[in-house]
């Protein structure tokens, strides 16, 4: 797949479009590590982040909604689920973005569905740390399936504060493009890819990324 970087505006943006990253931090290598730990391949190895764009009903302003660590950029800085001008997140992000555009009619029935999620994760503290790293091992390594063995009821750990990739899930599912069956936790950002889980779950038409940074 080609590199080439497109303008963001030529793409005419929507609502739940999604935004996939490779980035330069700390924390976006050792997640790239993890992928490469873990037999991922190719572009999808490169994935640390992911967020959507955000736009409310009659509203002409992309934002972006991301789980994260922080951003400093911001004004206060924050932490956690949080919505930001989609041009000062891209400006701000360090790394790569691609953009995938979802092909679905935006009504007021899912602006109105949107906004009623949004308003019920809105400061969700990000997922990280022992717990973060229980969610990432469960996800990657499949232990779940080795522990369902013993205990068939057993469900993956999953807590109230998402990470990243988790957050986009649950946003897909509140309006049932992905089936309720589908455990969040276990989607880390490189399912994001074409060749990887989402393109096989997902109940609607989805394009390929397209680089816009």
């Amino acid at each position: 797949m080609s590199d080439e970087k497109k303008k963001w505006f030529d793409m005419k943006l929507q609502s739940l479009d999604i935004l996939v990253c490779s980035g330069n931090g700390d924390l976006s290598k050792k997640i790239m590590w993890f992928n490469r730990l873990t037999g991922v391949k190719g572009k999808a190895a490169e994935l640390s982040h992911t967020a959507r764009i955000y736009k409310g009903y009659l509203s002409h302003d992309l934002e972006v909604v991301e789980s994260t660590t922080l951003n400093s950029w911001t004004l206060p800085p924050k932490k956690g689920v949080q919505r930001n001008p989609f041009e000062q997140w891209l400006d701000n992000y360090n790394g790569k973005v691609w953009a995938i555009q979802l092909d679905f009619e935006r009504n007021k029935e899912f602006y109105d569905a949107d906004f009623e999620f949004w308003q019920k994760h809105k400061n969700d503290r990000y997922e990280n740390g022992i717990l973060g790293l229980s969610e990432l091992l469960l996800c990657e390594f499949r232990l779940d399936k080795i522990v369902r063995l013993i205990l068939p009821k057993y469900r993956p750990l999953a807590t109230k504060n998402p990470h990243c990739s988790e957050l986009i899930v649950k946003f897909l599912q509140w309006h049932k493009f992905l089936s309720s069956s589908v455990i969040p936790s276990r989607f880390p950002p490189n399912v994001f890819w074409p060749d990887r889980e989402l393109y096989k779950y997902i109940k609607l038409p989805i394009a390929r990324p397209v680089r816009i940074k």
